[in-house]
């Protein structure tokens, strides 16, 4: 319940705005900065050369921002004002059994009246023209309505209370795949660059394997042997940078940001 209490202070709405309204403007001024950079042709990013973690902005701001854009995230919240909503409305649901009632009626009447005290008792017929007017308060209170009240308002607190810890396990998982991926993106570049030593070896060795061949220091099957492992190490590194270039691409969408770092790269 105090954490309820918490939740519904309005200096909190407002703590969370100031903080997406500071996410944005660090993000901007990031933007601004790897803008910059991208004018001097030195400073575009080589995933063979470059530390990745050098362009692109701090694990932290990543998962701000990925709080801030995510669509889960915006929906809890817009189902914590919902869920406000629907107390408020519990709690003035006694009001719908007070009635206030009220009645103007104006025109003529006609009455058929009977004299019966006269000593010639008969039926006569008079006219009159009224305002009538009407007015009262009536009040139907149900008894399970008013017992059970307190106990729907708990009900839709608990909803509320749900929603808020919802939020708490969409930001914490959140939290989870973007480090994740952010290692995964790390771990990748790094065994980018050794399957791509390791291509450049293949070919050196290739080349060096070529030339004995040509002169018959090696036969065939030692040749053939040799260019397989050149393959080999060929198809190691595509397979690298694919999975490096598809984690890259996941980064920025659970961030919602574009980095605009390897374009040259595919």
């Amino acid at each position: 319940m105090e954490v309820l209490k918490r939740k519904m202070n309005k200096p909190n709405v407002v703590n969370n705005l100031m903080r997406v309204a500071a996410i944005s403007i660090l993000l901007v001024l990031w933007a601004f900065t790897a803008e910059a950079q991208r004018g001097d042709t030195s400073q575009y990013f080589n995933p063979l050369t470059d530390d990745i973690t050098d362009k692109i902005p701090p694990l932290q701001m990543l998962i701000d921002s990925a709080v801030a854009n995510s669509p889960d995230v915006q929906y809890q919240k817009f189902q914590q004002q919902y869920d406000r909503y629907e107390i408020k409305s519990t709690k003035r649901d006694i009001l719908e059994h007070f009635r206030l009632q009220g009645q103007f009626t104006y025109g003529n009447y006609t009455f058929l009246n009977y004299q019966e005290l006269s000593q010639l008792p008969d039926f006569y017929l008079s006219i009159s023209r009224r305002g009538v007017v009407q007015g009262g308060l009536l009040i139907q209170l149900p008894f399970a309505s008013v017992v059970d009240r307190k106990n729907r308002i708990k009900k839709q607190k608990k909803l509320l209370e749900q929603s808020i810890v919802r939020e708490k396990r969409e930001i914490r998982t959140i939290r989870q795949d973007v480090k994740r991926t952010y290692n995964q993106l790390v771990q990748l570049q790094r065994q980018l660059r050794i399957s791509n030593e390791y291509e450049h070896y293949t070919m050196v060795q290739m080349e060096m394997a070529e030339h004995q061949f040509k002169n018959g220091e090696i036969d065939i099957a030692e040749y053939t042997r040799l260019k397989e492992i050149q393959k080999r190490g060929n198809l190691e590194y595509e397979q690298i940078r694919g999975q490096f270039i598809t984690t890259y691409d996941i980064l920025q969408e659970l961030v919602g940001i574009n980095f605009n770092l390897i374009n040259e790269m595919r």
